[in-house]
């Protein structure tokens, strides 16, 4: 219990820490804060609160093309589990209004992540293509396509916005599944136990001339392979 206590706290103190890392890194030539600050930050929550991570399916990404790769979300935990499992320079797409809070907001703009407009549909279309502008230059993004955490555990309806960026992006979609994580951190309880977790990185869906990225056909390959 006191363990669970105390991974919270250094959970929370980590985000801070790291943030202000992610800061000065971004100042410094030749230096990618995704990968000495982002990363750090995932593997170092992920020991000190003593969860073991088994990742499949690294052979399914290919670190010279970009991707957007989407997974479930059930607890705060995904984030550190994502960045620690995955191999590459990667971003997370993020709700615009979480930009303007102090340190986290000004890291996550410094070091690149990828803000979206939520609501009318005239930003939201907006920011999707500056977004996909910046993923056709080489960048691999997270993207949660439920829009939140589920209060479940069981995967919630996903959201087109995530598979219209891959169309106006023409970029791969690649389905993570991160194994039940509410056993370890249930919602609003500020506790993280230790224990074992596996992220399953699944066969791209690659753009063709045949499918759209958005039909109901790849949105079902992709919620059915988050269900697992």
């Amino acid at each position: 219990m006191i363990r669970s206590i105390f991974s919270m706290f250094f959970f929370f103190i980590s985000i801070v820490f790291f943030a202000f890392l992610c800061i000065l890194l971004s100042f410094l030539p030749g230096l990618s804060p995704s990968t000495l600050g982002i990363r750090s930050f995932g593997k170092t929550v992920l020991w000190f609160a003593g969860i073991k991570l088994k990742v499949k399916g690294l052979e399914n990404i290919d670190p010279k093309r970009p991707a957007i790769y989407m997974a479930n979300h059930t607890t705060v935990l995904d984030i550190p589990i994502l960045v620690a499992a995955l191999p590459v320079d990667i971003r997370f797409i993020f709700k615009k209004s979480l930009a303007y809070i102090p340190i986290v907001g000004w890291a996550m703009m410094l070091t690149g992540m990828v803000p979206i407009e939520r609501g009318t549909k005239g930003p939201a279309l907006k920011s999707l293509r500056v977004a996909a502008n910046k993923i056709k230059k080489g960048m691999h993004v997270i993207i949660f396509p439920e829009g939140t955490r589920t209060r479940t555990g069981k995967l919630g309806k996903l959201k087109k916005g995530g598979f219209l960026l891959a169309s106006l992006s023409e970029t791969a979609i690649v389905p993570v599944h991160i194994s039940d994580t509410s056993h370890l951190c249930k919602r609003n309880i500020p506790l993280i136990k230790p224990g074992h977790l596996t992220v399953t990185i699944h066969p791209a869906i690659i753009p063709d001339s045949n499918t759209k990225m958005t039909s109901r056909d790849n949105i079902d390959i992709v919620e059915s392979l988050l269900k697992q």
